[in-house]
């Protein structure tokens, strides 16, 4: 499978959407996603297959770093690498901005397979965040250091 990965535009936010709708139960608006693809501040990128989005990740630069603040693909097209190709395109997107000097993440702790994808991707934990998500949950804090420029 040839996976292509570019800036998401408004027309994408559907599809994005649909991929929330199978990923999550407490779902991003798709108007915060048109506020992402839309701020100076955020990026949203696309994976696609056959023209079709099949995944998406989101983040946003503050001060010195960059988060990414949502990510999610398709059920029919996991453990295939594509979260592993949006991560790397994050990361290269990020690397192009020279004040960001890391990217950060919030991943449930009980995310075994999240932990391993991005462990796998240079992250490491670097504290907890107590009773992090809605359902009370604890969330690591994973940060992987940039090369500038």
């Amino acid at each position: 499978m040839i996976i292509s990965i570019a800036q998401a535009k408004v027309t994408d936010v559907n599809a994005i959407f649909k991929i929330e709708q199978e990923s999550f139960t407490s779902l991003w608006p798709k108007s915060l996603f048109i506020n992402e693809i839309h701020s100076e501040g955020s990026f949203v990128l696309c994976a696609k297959a056959s023209r079709k989005i099949i995944g998406y990740i989101c983040a946003m630069f503050a001060y010195d770093e960059a988060h990414i603040t949502n990510i999610a693909v398709r059920k029919a097209y996991r453990r295939a690498g594509v979260a592993t190709s949006l991560i790397k395109a994050a990361i290269e997107y990020a690397e192009k901005n020279s004040i960001i000097q890391s990217i950060v993440l919030e991943v449930r702790v009980s995310n075994e397979a999240a932990l391993a994808l991005y462990e796998k991707s240079g992250f490491e934990i670097i504290s907890l965040r107590p009773g992090y998500y809605s359902d009370g949950e604890d969330a690591y804090i994973m940060q992987r250091h940039l090369v500038r420029g």
